[in-house]
């Protein structure tokens, strides 16, 4: 489970009486298969169902592990799209299930998550990084490789100089393009290669196999026209990577699937400018809506219907979905069925 702070989960759960979150929907009905079967205000517990959430890198890396529930030592206060993503599929597989979350906030696909394979371009006289370059973007006509400059020290955007390799990126300010792309994966094998650490039980004559990726992200590419613009491009190699990446692991299905964005619902720009897409979120959402070339491998969630406005919701928080609980149990749920759609057929989407 990949993608930024929305896969990370910001669903509140409670008080009760706040208008959103799980504990107020749960007053109405809804989701009674979260608590014990006894009645009790004891949250259920799936043993068929692992949640892994690693995160960081080197000396900063930070590792939960729980069975699914609310309130798992992951994310105590706030759910994420894995609560009812994980009831979907293990009632379809029955379990053993791992879900393994790498996700983390305010990253970019055409910068953070950027593919190996990506080339440098040049969109509105700024130039942007490939694959393990530096900055995120710079002047067209600035110079690779200075032997001496300070000036990007602290400034990721806009430098009069730029680096191609990863070390010097490295050196001058800690990251790269496609440093998020590489630290989720460092992050899921290093879980993988030592699975009886993180699954109670498991035994390493067992095996296991990858059953797909899920991806949850584009806002912070909203940001930037550039990265709008190569979006589509950069999510189909985005794809393909994380493919080849894994099939190291035997098993490791070519299956994937995304939840689109979703500010403002289902309302047009034009009609209610406060409540619908940007001119740059509209052209995410197309992009992710029209992916194709992956006949029954990928599928696209429409996590429109799941916006709720702010006035049945804990919080004004535009980017994290008013921290609406319903959001992010409904985008799960809708993750969950595609995938499990995916998982018994290969028919053409």
């Amino acid at each position: 489970m990949m993608g930024q702070s929305n896969m990370v989960g910001f669903g509140q759960v409670g008080p009760e009486e706040t208008p959103g979150t799980l504990l107020n929907l749960m007053g109405d009905g809804k989701y009674p298969h979260l608590r014990n079967d006894d009645g009790g205000e004891e949250w259920s517990v799936r043993d068929d169902v692992r949640v892994v959430y690693r995160r960081g890198r080197g000396g900063t890396v930070q590792t939960s592990s729980s069975d699914l529930t609310v309130g798992w030592t992951g994310r105590a206060d706030f759910v994420g799209p894995e609560i009812q993503f994980g009831h979907v599929v293990g009632d379809r597989l029955g379990g053993p299930v791992l879900l393994l979350k790498v996700g983390t906030g305010n990253r970019a696909l055409g910068w953070d998550f950027l593919p190996p394979g990506s080339k440098r371009q040049t969109k509105d006289s700024l130039s942007y990084p490939g694959y393990g370059e530096c900055p995120e973007s710079s002047l067209p006509d600035s110079p690779k490789d200075p032997s001496e400059c300070g000036t990007c020290q602290r400034n990721h955007r806009d430098c009069p100089v730029w680096w191609s390799t990863k070390e010097r990126c490295l050196d001058c300010f800690g990251w790269y393009a496609g440093f998020q792309f590489d630290t989720d994966l460092q992050n899921a094998k290093a879980v993988l290669d030592n699975l009886s650490d993180y699954y109670p039980g498991y035994q390493q004559e067992q095996g296991f196999e990858i059953a797909g990726f899920v991806f949850w992200q584009g806002a912070r590419d909203t940001y930037t026209r550039a990265h709008t613009i190569k979006y589509r491009s950069n999510l189909k190699r985005y794809i393909k990577r994380v493919w080849e990446s894994y099939s190291i692991y035997p098993g490791a299905a070519k299956k994937f699937v995304l939840a689109s964005i979703a500010f403002g619902g289902t309302k047009s720009q034009k009609k209610d400018p406060e409540d619908g897409y940007t001119r740059n979120e509209k052209k995410i959402y197309l992009a992710q809506m029209k992916i194709s070339g992956f006949k029954g491998r990928v599928r696209t969630v429409d996590a429109r219907p799941f916006w709720r406005k702010e006035n049945v919701s804990p919080k004004n928080n535009r980017n994290h979905y008013n921290h609406n609980a319903e959001t992010y149990m409904e985008v799960g749920n809708a993750l969950g069925h595609a995938m499990v759609d995916l998982m018994e057929k290969n028919a053409e989407l």
